[in-house]
């Protein structure tokens, strides 16, 4: 958050030192171009600093203000008033205790106990290694020989499938999942268009049909 809010500064104009700049909250990554010949790339300092929030974000070590995707999900939370007149029919519901205290407790107790037998197995996994940096590597599985009755099963099947178009598709998992509603305008506000899922599922066709477009 200190390098975007200083980022105007560094553009400014004026040719920068990297050392004028904190660099510590950027990957190693982009510290390299950055400083390269002595004198800070502003260009690259820039990308660095989005990437390093848009990161942060992801993270959710900083929140957007009043936003549905990046903003505080406590912000979310009932209020004590609301919370109270739900309470009771939300714990029925989900089937959980008035008092958290020992449901927390045993789900602690049943994390920490799966989180132990997965390590202790580690040793033994030759598909499974972690580095100095503590980062797992898993071995890529082996490839399976297909039958033959299965490459020959495969024509029958798909002449048997139902030719559809893909937005019909796309409309039907809709109905089930309700997913295309999820899409919102760039500034997070509610979509005013109406029938938004109709005229998205026909762009995703359009897209497809056509990849330049997606530029």
């Amino acid at each position: 958050m200190a390098a975007l809010t200083a980022l105007p500064k560094v553009l400014d104009g004026r040719k920068k030192d990297p050392s004028e700049v904190d660099l510590s909250g950027l990957s190693p990554a982009w510290q390299r171009p950055i400083g390269t010949a002595g004198e800070l790339d502003r260009r690259a300092y820039t990308v660095a600093v989005m990437d390093a929030v848009h990161r942060a974000l992801r993270h959710r070590d900083i929140f957007v203000v009043g936003g549905r995707r990046w903003g505080d999900p406590r912000a979310r939370l009932l209020s004590d008033p609301a919370w109270q007149a739900t309470k009771n029919e939300t714990l029925r519901a989900l089937q959980l205790p008035d008092e958290p205290t020992e449901h927390l407790a045993g789900v602690r107790h049943s994390l920490d106990a799966r989180y132990r037998e997965a390590a202790d197995q580690l040793a033994d996994n030759p598909a499974v290694r972690i580095d100095e940096a503590g980062k797992v590597h898993l071995s890529p599985l082996e490839a399976k020989t297909i039958p033959e009755s299965l490459t020959q099963l495969r024509t029958p099947v798909s002449a048997m499938l139902p030719r559809v178009d893909l937005p019909d598709v796309l409309l039907e998992v809709h109905s089930w999942t309700g997913f295309l509603s999820e899409f919102s305008h760039v500034s997070e506000a509610s979509a005013r268009m109406g029938q938004l899922d109709v005229s998205v599922a026909l762009y995703v066709k359009l897209v497809v049909s056509h990849p330049v477009l997606s530029y």
